[in-house]
């Protein structure tokens, strides 16, 4: 797997072409996320595209035809080319071809850059609509916190705090699918092993701003990831008390279980028009 590497006097961070994943973020000689052990789960911050979440039968309508996509998309696990390498950035490129148009009848081009500063790490995405129609799509972000990520603790130290809001809109998966939605009552919530056994935490809220891993015992935030964005998802495996965590910033959201519609009509969908870019991203603070 091909690799690229960026530094400053804080912070390490590697990025392979497969996905333009992020691989490794080194802080102070520390490696702060997960290793894509995959006794637990073997990705480590994919990028999710051109669908976040599942499609309701794993498919979706698009202009009276059928057509078949697993969850999160194909870009994950497509090789992206590296098309420009500074100190500290890295700028990755997908497009379209024959095979991703079979099941995403679209032409498009995915731009994904890294910047470092500090021990903060930009990521931006730029979407654009190549094609001589209407684009539809969504897109995310999976990485995944070492967790706990500092020596003599384990996961139940930690917590994630979601924002400063005290009420929160929040849902469950059912098999992939939106399930049960109720609202939280604190924004908080502490990493015991039961944590996840209904899966991701959907939060739906535009106001949220950041989510913070938190350890709980010392009150210090040791990750914050800010984005702008509709939606997050907080999630961990649910059989295995796994030492990571993941906040997922999402332009996007899987289909809710009774979900009937065309593409146009998935909830927190975006589109654009040919010619048109999308821009987004999200920022990850290492403390």
């Amino acid at each position: 797997m091909q690799t690229y590497q960026i530094k400053n006097h804080k912070m390490t961070l590697t990025v392979a072409e497969h996905g333009a994943e992020i691989r490794s973020v080194e802080v102070d000689g520390m490696e702060r996320m997960w290793d894509a052990n995959p006794a637990f789960w073997g990705r480590t911050a994919p990028i999710l595209f051109p669908i976040v979440g599942a499609l309701k039968d794993n498919s979706y309508q698009y202009e009276g035809e059928t057509y078949s996509m697993s969850q999160h998309g194909f870009a994950r696990d497509m090789e992206f080319t590296l098309t420009e390498q500074t100190e500290e950035s890295l700028q990755f490129v997908l497009s379209d071809n024959s095979e991703t148009y079979e099941n995403y009848p679209f032409h498009f081009q995915l731009t994904v850059s890294y910047e470092i500063f500090e021990s903060y790490i930009n990521i931006g995405w730029k979407v654009l609509n190549t094609d001589e129609k209407k684009m539809y799509f969504q897109i995310g972000g999976h990485p995944a916190f070492a967790c706990p990520c500092e020596g003599g603790m384990i996961r139940d130290d930690y917590s994630i705090k979601v924002g400063e809001l005290p009420l929160l809109e929040t849902a469950f998966l059912e098999k992939g699918l939106l399930g049960e939605e109720k609202e939280l009552l604190a924004n908080e919530l502490l990493l015991k092993e039961d944590t996840f056994a209904r899966d991701a935490y959907i939060i739906q809220n535009e106001t949220v701003g950041h989510v913070d891993l938190v350890n709980h015992v010392s009150n210090q935030v040791k990750v914050r990831v800010l984005a702008d964005v509709p939606v997050w998802g907080i999630w961990s495996t649910a059989d295995k008390k796994a030492p990571f965590v993941c906040i997922e910033p999402w332009y996007g959201r899987c289909d809710k279980t009774d979900f009937s519609g065309e593409l146009s009509e998935r909830e927190y969908i975006q589109s654009l028009e040919p010619g048109e870019t999308f821009t987004g991203g999200y920022q990850i603070e290492f403390m």
